[in-house]
């Protein structure tokens, strides 16, 4: 566990004790992409956003094939969506991120962007 809080993010673009600004863009493949980001502040800044569009496109995605399944046209495997292989990072410390979902003929079929809740706001989503 980070026993360093991280404090909220500068207005002024830089990262607080760090010496890599806010900014960067970071290619997301893989868990270790995450492990080896600059800092633990940069880890859990990744992570929260991560978190928050993971979740959000997963019920995207139990919605339509629910909807699909409803109108007898069921998605194999019950997706409707794939994951990107690669998912670019903005740390720009505005608390969003967001997806892009694309279809076989490579046009943007939906786009889920994240926004930067309040402390008391939680995301919960409803199993069937």
């Amino acid at each position: 566990m980070n026993e360093n809080p991280t404090s909220p993010a500068p207005e002024d673009g830089q990262s607080p004790g760090l010496s890599v600004p806010l900014g960067s863009v970071y290619p997301l493949r893989t868990l270790k992409d995450i492990f080896e980001l600059p800092s633990y502040e940069h880890m859990e800044r990744c992570l929260d956003e991560l978190k928050t569009v993971m979740l959000q496109a997963r019920a995207t995605n139990d919605l339509f094939a629910g909807m699909m399944e409803h109108q007898g046209k069921p998605m194999p495997g019950g997706k409707c969506f794939e994951w990107p292989d690669v998912l670019d990072w903005n740390d720009d410390g505005k608390g969003e991120i967001g997806a892009d979902y694309v279809g076989p003929d490579g046009k943007t079929l939906l786009t889920v962007r994240t926004v930067k809740a309040s402390p008391n706001h939680s995301i919960s989503h409803h199993e069937k």
